[in-house]
């Protein structure tokens, strides 16, 4: 597991609201967006975190529903029976379905500071109660993964 220099392993959880969504919804970016602009506006907590195990999707980005192909890709997702929807972030297209858990980590930014250090402990927090389940759970950059990164969490240093 990758940390930090002056860091440990095990952190106390983020504080903050959780929401356990066990079962896939049709609207699960829908929700993601609201709860984001809930928090945002002061109206809901200052974090969140939700967990959910998404409906069969294609989530593609506003640049790419703009690119040559995107309706052969849209039917293709359909046939295969992937929802498609457009979601607000950047990014490539990601398909998930069931199989999967989601994390959706929200919170009301409160200064301009580099995110790393919210990425960091939020990788920590994420993969310590994985360990808590019994997944051999770890942080940093998988050779060969979708979207490699750092903070990448993933079970047992495999795609």
């Amino acid at each position: 597991m990758t940390t930090p220099e002056g860091s440990s392993d095990r952190l106390v959880p983020i504080p903050g609201d959780v929401i356990r969504q066990p079962f896939p919804g049709a609207d699960d970016l829908e929700r993601s967006v609201a709860l984001l602009r809930q928090v945002a506006s002061g109206e809901g907590p200052q974090r969140l975190l939700r967990l959910y195990t998404p409906a069969p999707t294609l989530a593609l980005t506003r640049r790419e529903s703009l690119m040559p192909g995107y309706d052969i890709a849209v039917a293709a997702a359909e046939r295969l029976g992937f929802t498609p929807a457009i979601r607000p972030t950047g990014g490539r297209a990601a398909a998930y379905d069931e199989t999967c858990l989601v994390f959706d980590l929200v919170e009301r930014e409160e200064s301009h500071a580099d995110p790393t250090a919210l990425f960091a402990q939020a990788g920590r927090t994420i993969v310590d109660a994985l360990r808590g389940l019994g997944v051999d759970a770890r942080l940093g950059e998988v050779a060969g993964e979708y979207c490699p990164g750092e903070y990448s969490i993933n079970a047992r240093d495999a795609v």
